[in-house]
């Protein structure tokens, strides 16, 4: 289905052979395996993902996110951009991490997913919330490492998943939002299918930036409402159904 493939795991093949193994098995196999099983699950935190890939693009693998994932994603570098500040990871202790991965995997609203390159290294972030899985919808956020954006990773991913959402998971509609500012998102966004919606205004925040106190961020006013010494961004809704995600493919 155009670029990317659905993947077995060789642990869960493992797995299913221990625990239907016969008494008349042959025991070197079996420690064997056994053997392969433990060097696969406990691979150290920092070392190759040991989740299985649920799909792949031409440039993407796509895995469920594990706790050491937390730690590759807060390791990235910020963005030196202060329009994408929001965007920038949050600072965690060692505790605060562990309650982090441990909400976001036991929350039945919410699924997380990791996105690495093809070198097994951990190039972005996507994630389900607000989903509800009898109706079949849920809310996409997607985020990657600063310096790997603008080589076709969200796109490849994006493509990807949809393959997932749509045809494993069997969902009827995927809705988000972006900064209308996010030019770059939203030109990768309408590329894999979704439309706007709708359009509102944001969350107040802080005028970091000066956008309406500069002159040379005038045309970037058009994004954004002052309001009582804050600035609210404009916000586009988006929507992708499987009807339409079908014509596609």
């Amino acid at each position: 289905m155009g670029g990317f493939r659905f993947e077995f795991s060789p642990v869960a093949v493992l797995r299913s052979n221990l625990l239907t193994a016969s008494e008349g098995d042959d025991v070197g196999h079996r420690w064997a395996a056994m053997w392969f099983l433990r060097r696969v699950v406990r691979a150290p935190a920092h070392g190759a993902p040991v989740r299985p890939v649920l799909v792949s693009g031409s440039r993407t693998r796509i895995r469920e996110f594990e706790r050491a994932d937390v730690d590759r994603w807060l390791s990235w570098p910020r963005h030196n951009d202060l329009l994408f500040e929001g965007y920038n990871p949050p600072q965690l202790s060692t505790r605060q991490r562990d309650l982090y991965h441990r909400q976001r995997a036991l929350a039945p609203d919410t699924r997380q997913y990791a996105v690495d390159d093809l070198d097994g290294q951990l190039v972005g972030r996507i994630s389900l919330r607000e989903a509800n899985w009898e109706v079949g919808f849920a809310v996409l956020g997607v985020s990657f490492h600063p310096s790997r954006l603008n080589q076709g990773f969200g796109s490849d991913a994006l493509t990807a998943f949809l393959t997932y959402y749509f045809g494993t998971l069997t969902m009827q509609a995927l809705y988000l939002d972006v900064a209308a500012f996010n030019r770059r998102a939203h030109r990768v966004y309408e590329k894999v299918g979704f439309r706007a919606c709708g359009q509102r205004w944001g969350d107040p925040e802080a005028d970091l930036l000066g956008i309406f106190r500069r002159a040379d961020h005038l045309e970037l006013r058009q994004y954004f409402r002052a309001e009582q010494g804050l600035v609210r961004p404009l916000v586009i809704d988006m929507v992708l159904r499987r009807e339409d995600w079908s014509v596609r493919h």
